[in-house]
C-alpha cells in the first residue's frame, strides 16, 4: 500500500494558500481525482494550445520520447526564456505520444496559483492541477520547498511526470542559447528520488510569453509565420547517473542536468546558423 502524500507545514500557510495547498494536494495525492481531472488538460487545454500554437512547432528527437520507459517517473528538465515552455513541451510530445504520460506536474511560484482565488480556479480546471507544489520565495522557502520535493519524490514514484526549470528563472538575457546559472532544486529532487527516475533534457526556443502573438503567428501562411518553435528532445539519463556525476551534492547534481539541456542548446544554434534565410 502506498504511503500517503506528505502535506506542507499548515502552520505556515496565509491567506488564500491555506485553502489553495490543501486542494492541490489532495487532487495530487489522489491517484484518482489525478485520473478524472487530467482529461480536462488533455482533452482541453493541451487541445486549445496545439490547435493554436501546433503549425508552428518543429519537435526534434521525439524518437527519445517514443522509447522512454519510466515506470518510477520522468524528470523533464527544460531551458526558461517564456512562461509557456514546459507546457508547449509537455503539450508537443503528448501531442507525438499520447502514451507519454497520463499525470503531470509542474512546480510554480506560489504568487498567483496560490495567493488568488483565480488563480486557484484556474489551476484546479484548465491545468488540471498540474501546477503543484507551490515554490516559496519568502522566509519559508528553506523549510517549506524542502517539504515540496519531498512531495515531489513521492509524487514520480506513482509514475508521474515533472517539468522543472533547473534555472530556476527566467533567461532574458540578449543571447536565448546561453544559459543562466543551476538552482539546487532539481539536485535536492533528483538525489531523493528513486534511481531509476529517468531524466529527459528539452530545450525550445521561439515561443513568446505573449500567447496572442503565437497564436496570430500560427495563422498566417507558410512562409510567413516567422521564427518556428524547434523543441528538442535529448537522451534520457537516469537520476542516479546524474548523481554520481554531479558528486552527490545538490548544486552539482543540478549543473549536471543543466549541462544536458546546454548540448541541445549548442544543437539548435547550430542548426539555426544554418539554417537558409529567406530573402
Amino acid at each position: 500500500m502506498s504511503k500517503p502524500m506528505p502535506r506542507l507545514d499548515r502552520s505556515q500557510l496565509r491567506g488564500v494558500e491555506r485553502a489553495a495547498v490543501p486542494a492541490l494536494e489532495l487532487v495530487n495525492g489522489s491517484r484518482l481525482l489525478k485520473a478524472m481531472t487530467y482529461p480536462m488538460w488533455h482533452f482541453g487545454s493541451r487541445k486549445f494550445v496545439t490547435t493554436l500554437s501546433g503549425n508552428l512547432y518543429e519537435p526534434h528527437g521525439l524518437d527519445h520520447v517514443r522509447e522512454l520507459q519510466a515506470p518510477s517517473g520522468v524528470v523533464m528538465i527544460a531551458n526558461h526564456r517564456s512562461f509557456f515552455d514546459l507546457f508547449f513541451t509537455a503539450a508537443c510530445a503528448v501531442d507525438a505520444v499520447p502514451s507519454f504520460c497520463t499525470q503531470m506536474v509542474f512546480p510554480v511560484r506560489k504568487d498567483f496559483f496560490y495567493d488568488t482565488v483565480p488563480g486557484l480556479l484556474l489551476n484546479l480546471t484548465l491545468t488540471s492541477g498540474s501546477m503543484w507544489p507551490p515554490i516559496f520565495r519568502d522566509e519559508r522557502k528553506a523549510t517549506l520547498n524542502q517539504e515540496a520535493m519531498v512531495q515531489l519524490g513521492a509524487a514520480l514514484r506513482r509514475g508521474t511526470l515533472c517539468g522543472i526549470h533547473p534555472e530556476g528563472t527566467r533567461g532574458r538575457g540578449d543571447d536565448p542559447w546561453t544559459l543562466g546559472d543551476a538552482k539546487a532544486g532539481v539536485g535536492h529532487l533528483l538525489r531523493s528520488a528513486a534511481p531509476d527516475v529517468m531524466v529527459l533534457p528539452t530545450f525550445i526556443l521561439g515561443m513568446s510569453s505573449d500567447f496572442g502573438a503565437t497564436a496570430r503567428r500560427n495563422f498566417r501562411r507558410p512562409g510567413q509565420r516567422g521564427e518556428p518553435v524547434r523543441i528538442w528532445f535529448g537522451p534520457p539519463q537516469r537520476a542516479d547517473q546524474l548523481v554520481a556525476a554531479g558528486g552527490d551534492s545538490p548544486q552539482g547534481i543540478a549543473e549536471a542536468a543543466t549541462q544536458l539541456i546546454r548540448l541541445l542548446a549548442e544543437r539548435d544554434h547550430q542548426s539555426w546558423l544554418e539554417r537558409p534565410r529567406q530573402a
